[in-house]
């Protein structure tokens, strides 16, 4: 769950701070006081939402989606190998 998190927090603060949409372009308007308290205000949506998550399922959904990609590629890895003849000790 910490990658999803992780993953999560990076794209929320790029579209508030940095990008998208043009009226919420806050790099620079906001104090340090308000700063901590957006901070603190997903950080507390975070925890409820993966404490919430976490009961549901064993992994985050970054997590997830990370460990069937790596499981298929190993066993493409895997069938490769197979697939290669065995040349042996000449």
């Amino acid at each position: 769950m910490a990658l999803s998190n992780y993953i999560l927090q990076s794209v929320f603060y790029v579209i508030l701070f940095a990008h998208w949409p043009r009226t919420l372009q806050l790099i620079g308007k906001l104090s340090l006081t308000e700063t901590y308290f957006i901070c603190l205000l997903l950080f507390a949506i975070q925890i409820f939402v993966s404490k919430w998550w976490l009961s549901k399922f064993k992994q985050g959904p970054v997590e997830k989606v990370w460990k069937k990609w790596t499981k298929n590629l190993i066993n493409i890895f895997n069938k490769e190998n197979e697939l290669k003849p065995d040349m042996g000790n000449r």
